[in-house]
């Protein structure tokens, strides 16, 4: 007789799975707050690991034979810090776009509040000028 394997993933590890990435969402954010409050202490952060990457290669360099599979997961490690900068300066500009359009939206409304307010303005004076 042979055993059927589950298609689907049980319930534990759905609610598991669920858990961890609540967590990192929960984490994201804040993280995404923090680069968004603390972008020039991120952008000296990632100049100093590109530094330290750099720096990294030309000690292989000079202490041993540079190979290509060297060379390669070097520029894999560079190109996945640049990605991971990129992403949270993304993410800056996106809280920093919901501002913007926030601050659009509530212009709106109060040009509109304003433009009410002016009429009402208006009536009273025209009612008090009749009278």
């Amino acid at each position: 007789m042979s055993e059927t394997i589950p298609i689907t993933p049980s319930k534990k590890k759905i609610v598991f799975l669920g858990t961890i990435l609540r967590s990192l969402s929960g984490n994201w954010n804040e993280f995404r707050l923090f680069a968004f409050h603390t972008r020039t202490f991120l952008e000296v952060l990632f100049l100093l690991i590109y530094t330290l990457e750099q720096a990294i290669l030309i000690y292989w360099g000079a202490t041993a034979q540079l190979t290509l599979p060297k060379v390669s997961y070097f520029v894999l490690v560079v190109l996945f810090t640049f990605a991971i900068h990129k992403i949270v300066m993304e993410s800056r500009m996106k809280i920093l776009d919901q501002k913007v359009t926030n601050l659009k939206k509530e212009k709106e409304m109060l040009l509109q509040e304003s433009d009410e307010l002016k009429q009402e303005i208006h009536e009273i004076l025209e009612e008090n000028h009749h009278i």
